[in-house]
């Protein structure tokens, strides 16, 4: 077995594969430009300003995890298990 035949195909595959990877991201790129041209008006303005919200509101978070750490945090119980059983 003449192992430099090997380590030239696996070169050749992780070459192809690297190619195939390019080609599939540049595939995804121009199918979400062509998804975002049929996105026009008022609903492109609101797509952009919902894309600058953070996904995670860190004051309220941060002021939550504050309350709780000590021990002021208030919450009811009735209303809890309403929300959970859907009885609004």
């Amino acid at each position: 077995m003449d192992i430099r035949k090997i380590d030239s195909y696996s070169g050749y595959n992780i070459q192809k594969i690297r190619e195939d990877v390019i080609k599939t991201k540049e595939k995804d790129n121009k199918q979400e430009i062509k998804k975002n041209n049929f996105i026009s008006g008022e609903s492109k303005k609101y797509i952009d300003l919902a894309s600058k919200i953070p996904e995670v509101r860190s004051k309220t978070v941060s002021e939550l995890k504050d309350a709780i750490d000590k021990g002021i945090y208030q919450y009811d119980v009735k209303n809890i298990a309403e929300k959970m059983l859907g009885d609004n």
